[in-house]
């Protein structure tokens, strides 16, 4: 991303949350296990550069099929804050150009970032937790966020399928 090269693929998959901890994949946690598995964020290029790879593995392999796990990360990322890794905040401030979503008053055009502008506003990550239901949607574009990270998840099924045909 950004002419970076990945030297550590574990650390540059993973999910940031607004204040810019880890999250970790709870559903792949084993009791008493000393390890730690984090939800990747599947909006990063080099995220969906792994994927596909896995996909060329699979067909190489003779599979007769392919079940890709992994592409929906977003949505369990939203469950625990979302997603608000450099990439995640470059690709919303290009969602809210696209679709013409005007920003609050208070936010500076030209050198908007969504996670800069809550943090700015005193929103934690306990506000964003799915358990505060309906009144996360009372914070400033996050109905527009959850929006954009839901899209991502369409077009990284899209361009493995795409992908998946043009490699077999």
């Amino acid at each position: 991303y950004k002419g970076r090269i990945v030297t550590d693929y574990l650390e540059e998959f993973k999910t940031r949350s607004l204040e810019g901890r880890s999250i970790l994949s709870a559903w792949l946690m084993a009791p008493d296990h000393d390890h730690k598995c984090y939800t990747p964020c599947c909006n990063k290029e080099s995220y969906l550069t792994y994927l596909k790879k896995n996909v060329e593995m699979m067909i190489d392999a003779g599979a007769g099929g392919l079940h890709i796990d992994e592409y929906d990360t977003q949505k369990h990322a939203l469950h625990n804050a979302g997603c608000f890794c450099d990439e995640c905040m470059d690709k919303f401030s290009l969602y809210l150009q696209e679709h013409h979503i005007p920003l609050p008053d208070d936010a500076a055009p030209g050198t908007f970032n969504y996670r800069t502008y809550l943090l700015e506003k005193g929103y934690t990550d306990e506000d964003l937790l799915a358990f505060n239901g309906n009144d996360r949607w009372n914070i400033p574009l996050y109905r527009d966020f959850v929006n954009m990270q839901i899209s991502y998840i369409e077009r990284v099924v899209r361009e493995l399928s795409v992908h998946a045909k043009s490699y077999a």
